[in-house]
């Protein structure tokens, strides 16, 4: 899987997540963002530690923005994005949002496994594919997040529809994690 191919996936789901999500009122940036950087492309605000933190330009300026990082196979491919944001209009103690976009031929059944520091948090569903990749949004709780907050790794499993009983491993650093939380705070 080639980067040009991987960003192009990133871009259109990240800009599918933000529409979709939309109604539960993530944070956004009131920042201006570059000029040159035209309604309906994302731009990077800035980096802490292992999170990127990314907006999307919206026409009225208050853009919707989340830490994002790509999680790699073994050998360097990047296989998930997983992306984090606070949410303004909160319901059932749910505080902020974990978004996976994995690629296609995802087994869906399975679900994504989440874990914190090797140890398993729960199963959750995929809401959705396209041709572009399949999304599954996680709402957290104040408990998850400061759990999150004191780790250092977030484990995910996925698995591929040619080997569903076989999960593929991956790991998210969550150094930085914090500190791109607090920039998102509404």
């Amino acid at each position: 899987m080639d980067m040009q191919f991987v960003n192009k996936i990133a871009r259109t789901l990240l800009a599918m997540a933000f529409a979709a999500v939309s109604s539960v009122g993530i944070a956004t940036s009131q920042e201006t963002a570059p000029q040159e950087v035209p309604v309906g492309q994302e731009y990077i605000v800035d980096i802490y530690g292992d999170w990127t933190l990314r907006c999307l330009r919206a026409q009225d300026g208050n853009d919707p923005c989340m830490i994002f990082q790509l999680l790699l196979s073994d050998d360097g491919v990047p296989v998930v994005e997983l992306g984090f944001f606070p949410i303004t209009q909160r319901s059932n103690g749910v505080i902020a949002i974990a978004r996976l976009i994995a690629p296609l031929q995802t087994y869906l059944p399975r679900g994504v496994m989440m874990g914190i520091d090797g140890q398993e948090v729960a199963r959750y569903p995929y809401d959705f594919c396209d041709q572009a990749g399949c999304l599954s949004r996680i709402g957290l709780t104040q408990e998850l997040m400061t759990s999150l907050e004191a780790a250092s790794i977030v484990n995910v499993t996925i698995a591929a529809a040619q080997a569903p009983s076989r999960g593929v491993e991956l790991e998210a650093s969550l150094e930085g994690f914090s500190e791109g939380m607090a920039a998102l705070s509404p």
